[in-house]
């Protein structure tokens, strides 16, 4: 079973608050949630969690994409998200603006130990017309899927060849993937066109339901001894 896009959705800027809520709808199996949040203006860490129907969402990176107008932007990730409609819901420890954008995946591998399920990356580009962002995947079969922001807003950003814009938030963060997954293990990236900006991009590759079988087990191991069975041993 292959990675597929299933879903997307958005929230543009909200005013400033506690909370930022974004209804989205999850279809399939073998799921998987990613939430590209952009917050300010501030150069400080203030999203203190995001959750999709009450389970908590994994942060994969954070970041100032550009410091001059102070914002931040966050990945985050959910294996496993449970299907139907729900909302994601940003918590921010001080009261700040959040923009967000969310893409559901189906095919996905569910263990946290078939890497580079939820492996990120995060980039910033300077003053420039267009911007790639180069991710490199050690497994077949992986697509690379990610945030993507300019400075400003940037009515007329679109993406480049090889690139897919699934949502956006207003002229501002938009949910972006590679046009297909990559086949054999290696780099891809992330583009996208506009007038004159600085960049900020974030991504995390999404790896196929088959890596879970080849993936090694989350059972931590001391001295090729599982932990579970250290005490029985003794």
């Amino acid at each position: 079973m292959a990675v597929a896009f299933d879903a997307a959705s958005s929230l543009g800027f909200t005013s400033s608050g506690a909370t930022a809520t974004l209804a989205h709808t999850i279809s399939g199996s073998n799921t998987f949630l990613v939430a590209y949040v952009v917050s300010g203006v501030t150069t400080n860490d203030y999203v203190s969690g995001v959750t999709w129907n009450g389970t908590a969402m994994v942060r994969s990176s954070h970041n100032v994409f550009y410091n001059s107008t102070n914002y931040t932007h966050n990945l985050w990730y959910l294996r496993a998200a449970e299907a139907g409609s729900h909302n994601i819901v940003v918590t921010n420890s001080t009261n700040q603006h959040n923009a967000i954008v969310a893409m559901s995946f189906t095919g996905t591998a569910q263990s946290r130990a078939a890497q580079p399920n939820g492996s990120a990356r995060s980039g910033n580009g300077s003053n420039a017309t267009s911007f790639t962002h180069t991710s490199t995947s050690t497994i077949d079969d992986c697509l690379l899927v990610g945030g993507m922001t300019p400075e400003a807003d940037r009515a007329d950003m679109s993406a480049a060849s090889g690139s897919v814009i699934r949502a956006s938030a207003g002229t501002f963060n938009r949910a972006i993937t590679a046009d297909g997954v990559l086949a054999s293990a290696g780099s891809d990236t992330l583009s996208a066109t506009a007038s004159a900006t600085g960049w900020g991009a974030m991504s995390l590759w999404v790896a196929p339901v088959e890596a879970d079988a080849a993936a090694p087990s989350d059972i931590e191991k001391l001295n090729g001894i599982a932990v579970a069975d250290i005490e029985a041993v003794n």
